[in-house]
């Protein structure tokens, strides 16, 4: 038996948290908690998001420059980028950019 097992769950409690989580402002400006979740896939250990809004990388203001910079561009132009530069293509603008920005260190379209 797992310590604990016997104490009940409370749901309404763990949604509320996660609600309150996603709700909150994360270290780059204007991006929401799914955002950047979505945006780091494949950067956390064994392949996973960053979930952690604390993660040093998360405050680099060089990582929100560089977002900043990707952001701009056509989605056709991220997804291109994405794919030449063997990131996942799927996903919304800022999520592309995001990976761009930890992958790439400047913006280049098509490459």
């Amino acid at each position: 038996n797992r310590a604990g097992a016997d104490e009940e769950f409370d749901v309404a409690a763990f949604v509320q948290k996660g609600m309150a989580k996603m709700a909150a402002p994360t270290p780059i400006p204007g991006w929401s908690y799914m955002d950047v979740v979505a945006g780091t896939k494949g950067c956390a250990d064994l392949g996973h998001s960053i979930h952690n809004m604390e993660d040093e990388r998360l405050h680099d203001t060089a990582l929100h420059e560089r977002c900043a910079a990707w952001l701009p561009l056509a989605l056709a132009d991220l997804k291109s980028a994405c794919k030449a530069n063997k990131l996942e293509i799927s996903g919304s603008k800022k999520a592309l950019a995001l990976r761009l920005a930890f992958k790439v260190p400047k913006v280049n379209p098509g490459r």
